[in-house]
């Protein structure tokens, strides 16, 4: 596998961050202006440390409370109640790191050779 120059890399990575920010939703911007990506090696790690972004972007259907049972109140459908992004008590995703990972992804095979080998990963801290 050919590696990538640190240059090229980083501004994949930076790439990456923007569409991730495009497609995030918003109430304060908190969870946006959190997004930050790092290069190691020939892997962009693209994430989130906000402690609500795992319930972002993958919903909340399979959440529990500290005592085992499902909890219904979480940001996510405050969230969605208040933006009318989804119905409130809907503990839907509203993914914004994987769409991004697609999208880089695709735009990186189109552009590097076919013998070349370009993984993007996400990770949320």
């Amino acid at each position: 596998m050919m590696i990538l120059n640190k240059k090229t890399l980083n501004k994949i990575k930076d790439y990456n961050v923007a569409i991730a920010k495009i497609y995030c939703p918003e109430d304060k911007g908190d969870m946006k202006d959190s997004i930050h990506g790092e290069v190691i090696g020939n892997t962009i790690i693209v994430g989130t440390d906000i402690e609500y972004g795992p319930m972002v972007e993958f919903g909340t259907d399979t959440m529990i409370n500290a005592h085992g049972e499902h909890n219904p109140k979480n940001p996510v459908t405050e969230w969605a109640a208040k933006t009318k992004r989804g119905d409130s008590g809907t503990p839907q995703q509203m993914p914004f790191l994987r769409p991004a990972a697609y999208i880089v992804q695709k735009t990186i095979n189109k552009m590097l050779p076919k013998k070349m080998v370009m993984e993007v990963s996400i990770i949320m801290k």
